[in-house]
């Protein structure tokens, strides 16, 4: 190992989520040189205390879920690296890449560039709607800090999207790597359950409205109108119940935010 990892702390949100981390990050667990900082937001699920086996891993169980941006930002707060690198629990990548990743950070020919990502995940090109997934991240951490970190308005998704708006608006850089490589098992971040995934959902629906009304105020009210008409219509006319179950839920999330309920205020029993 050289000593470039001393500079870097990884970020994982964890729900229950111990198994699969240990599962796919076995390695990463082990290196002694990168402080590891978990972030447990499923209080009845304290598995993830057990990953303080592993060197240099500090686990921080939460009294509630306290949502995605909430929890980096808490963690951020724990670190006293140059760099932090979020992971999401169903993230499968290896040591030397993120070794290859930090590399690039450190080489990286624009001075402004805050934030890097893997390019099999960016979205668009470089301009003001430009945003990257947030399942694999590396940012300098006191910059991120500077530009006020994750919206903690919003409990789970679009939170990246919003950061790499911000970032941008303020003529700073986001950079993608082509060649980092990893695998991504999508959605088994957290244990299967059927009330996890409406919760989810209610919180997309929730997000996405919320998003649009903070960046495109023009279309404020009627934007999150046409998102809720738009999965009520899923919902109504979709012949796969699942997908129906879903859908209703992103409608619901929809109509709390058009009736003023904030991200926390997600009841599920009533979808």
């Amino acid at each position: 190992m050289s000593g470039q990892e001393a500079s870097l702390d990884i970020i994982i949100i964890s729900f229950g989520s111990a198994d699969i981390i240990e599962s796919n990050m076995l390695d990463v667990l082990k290196c002694e040189k990168i402080k590891k900082i978990i972030i447990e937001n499923n209080p009845f699920h304290k598995s993830s205390k057990k990953l303080e086996k592993y060197p240099n891993l500090h686990v921080s169980v939460q009294e509630e879920n306290i949502g995605f941006g909430s929890g980096i930002n808490l963690a951020t707060s724990q670190s006293d690296s140059v760099y932090n690198l979020i992971l999401n629990p169903d993230i499968i990548i290896t040591l030397s890449e993120i070794q290859k990743f930090l590399f690039y950070a450190k080489n990286e020919s624009y001075e402004n560039t805050v934030l890097w990502a893997p390019s099999k995940y960016n979205h668009g090109m470089q301009s003001k709607n430009f945003f990257v997934s947030g399942s694999i991240l590396l940012f300098r951490r006191q910059e991120f800090i500077e530009t006020g970190g994750f919206d903690e308005n919003i409990f789970l998704f679009f939170e990246e999207t919003d950061l790499c708006k911000r970032i941008l608006e303020k003529n700073l850089r986001i950079s993608t790597e082509a060649d980092i490589s990893f695998d991504h098992l999508s959605g088994k971040s957290s244990p299967t359950d059927t009330k996890i995934e409406i919760f989810k959902n209610w919180h997309f629906g929730w997000s996405k409205c919320y998003y649009y009304r903070k960046h495109f105020p023009n279309i404020k009210k009627k934007a999150a109108l046409c998102i809720f008409i738009n999965y009520l219509m899923k919902y109504l006319f979709s012949f796969n119940r699942s997908k129906s179950i879903l859908n209703k839920a992103k409608a619901c999330g929809a109509w709390a935010f058009l009736n003023g309920k904030s991200s926390r205020e997600c009841h599920i029993n009533l979808i």
